[in-house]
């Protein structure tokens, strides 16, 4: 069974990561995208943590003006703006997202563990990145 390293690291090696075309793509590339994602993930729970009265749309505004718009063509960005008006109120995200009746602390406490759990993860991957050159992937 092969890694998502391993994988990663064959793809370096077979000259796969610079290839971009509609028959293929490669784990590298997706791995990338990923983690532009997850990048995004952080900062929205960072905002609901720092900023207990914000409204979901700011949060997830700043979010992706700040991790996934940068990596977005002008209409995708016009599209996630659009789409930043359906959201759900805060209360409502954080009672399915954290569960019913919770305390401002007792929110405050999981926002915490789950970034303590997806931060290092995140940080590794670019980490791993950087080392293999691999930030500009077509």
């Amino acid at each position: 069974m092969s890694s998502l390293q391993t994988q990663i690291e064959y793809e370096i090696a077979s000259g796969l990561t610079k290839r971009c075309d509609k028959t293929f793509t490669s784990t590298a590339r997706t791995v990338l995208r990923l983690m532009w994602y997850l990048d995004f993930e952080s900062l929205l729970i960072e905002g609901l943590l720092n900023n207990p009265y914000a409204s979901m749309r700011e949060i997830c505004s700043d979010a992706y003006k700040h991790s996934l718009a940068p990596h977005h063509h002008w209409p995708v960005r016009q599209i996630a703006k659009l789409g930043m008006f359906t959201l759900h109120n805060r209360d409502e995200f954080e009672s399915v997202v954290l569960g019913p009746n919770r305390t401002l602390q007792e929110k405050r406490v999981m926002l915490a563990s789950i970034l303590d759990r997806l931060n290092p993860l995140r940080d590794t991957l670019w980490d791993y990145y950087k080392h293999h050159n691999l930030l500009n992937l077509p």
